[in-house]
């Protein structure tokens, strides 16, 4: 959509909706899964111009993430990232220990021959 098009939205709905002139502007969010009720949105917080890499775009804020990433798997994938932080940190201990038993055996072999 074009800031043009936009406005001209807007400017109908208000046209047409005087009412709604000082409603609330929100942004959708698209969910993976049905949801039952009303759309989940968030409040918009912010409009900015871009600049430098955004130049050209309008660009809305929220005072929260949008991703249903954040929304829906957030929490089990942060415990899933923490189980396997857990696990590459316990193969390393048994890594290390691996080592160190090898050594030994090693050691013992070369006892044992002399």
């Amino acid at each position: 959509m074009k800031l043009s098009e936009l406005k001209e939205q807007i400017d109908r709905i208000i046209e047409y909706a005087p009412r709604d002139a000082n409603s609330e502007v929100m942004i959708a969010i698209k969910l993976p899964q049905s949801t039952v009720g009303a759309k989940p949105m968030r409040p918009i917080t912010g409009i900015m111009q871009g600049f430098d890499w955004e130049q050209g775009k309008i660009i809305f804020s929220t005072d929260e993430h949008l991703t249903p990433y954040d929304k829906v798997t957030g929490d089990p994938i942060r415990k899933m990232y923490d189980k396997l932080g857990l696990a590459e940190y316990q193969n390393k201990v048994l890594e290390r220990e691996i080592k160190e038993l090898k050594k030994q055996l090693k050691e013992l072999k070369n006892e044992k021959t002399d």
